[in-house]
């Protein structure tokens, strides 16, 4: 149960969010279980819960998702999910705890800053923005951010945005998945946490859903950001103090 209730907690927090603002689920999920679960504990389980999300919305990703930038991203993140990876695996769990808080906040002021990073060469921003996601993907589970900001700079429609987020988190979560499983971090063990983390993930994603359709875009945006900001300056304070 030291394993179940914070890996539960954590997926329907990060599936609350995920389905309130279409983003943010590890970076909820990740800071959140990492209170209680060590950076090492904790990142299996949420690209596991990533992946899944992933498969389940693929079908209807598909059609709207640019594949050839998707592709550069890909390539970016393939290089730098192990070099995120490798410095968790040299720190300490407090120094680790920090990493995860300081890039929740990172990643936040990131989103509200609206940075867009205008591709003219789609080759080079898409394997820079890749590289970066890759980085914070196996630092802390966090693929999202640099590519949010790459992908709405290339003035693609919100559903091409969307799609090809949907995507290439999901591959991101099967590169920060392939080190764990090499050094055994994936086991058997795993599947009574993630049962009923599951459900809890699929019933935060559904509240959040419903919150979503009850607000404006303004406040939506608002509540997400606030709710990262905090988990993030938690995260630090637990992890300096």
């Amino acid at each position: 149960m030291q394993v179940v209730g914070p890996v539960v907690i954590g997926a329907f927090a990060g599936g609350l969010l995920q389905g309130f603002a279409g983003f943010g689920f590890a970076m909820v999920a990740v800071p959140l279980t990492g209170l209680f679960l060590s950076p090492l504990e904790t990142l299996p389980y949420a690209m596991v819960l990533q992946a899944l999300m992933g498969i389940v919305g693929l079908p209807g990703a598909v059609g709207a998702c640019r594949w050839r930038l998707l592709g550069w991203l890909s390539v970016g993140a393939a290089i730098g999910s192990p070099l995120g990876f490798w410095i968790i695996t040299l720190v300490t769990p407090k120094i680790g705890h920090l990493l995860v808080g300081l890039t929740v906040l990172a990643a936040s002021g990131l989103i509200a800053s609206g940075l867009k990073l205008h591709a003219q060469h789609e080759r080079a921003a898409g394997v820079g923005a890749g590289l970066a996601s890759g980085i914070m993907n196996g630092l802390a589970g966090m693929s999202g951010p640099p590519a949010v900001a790459l992908l709405l700079g290339t003035h693609s429609e919100p559903r091409q945005v969307r799609a090809t987020l949907l995507v290439f988190v999901f591959l991101a979560a099967l590169f920060a998945l392939a080190p764990f499983a090499l050094l055994g971090k994936l086991h058997t063990g795993m599947i009574l946490p993630l049962l009923p983390a599951g459900l809890a993930l699929a019933g935060g994603m559904a509240i959040g859903s419903t919150l979503f359709n009850r607000t404006t875009a303004e406040t939506h945006r608002r509540v997400a950001l606030i709710a990262l900001a905090v988990l993030g300056v938690v995260t630090v304070i637990a992890a300096v103090r």
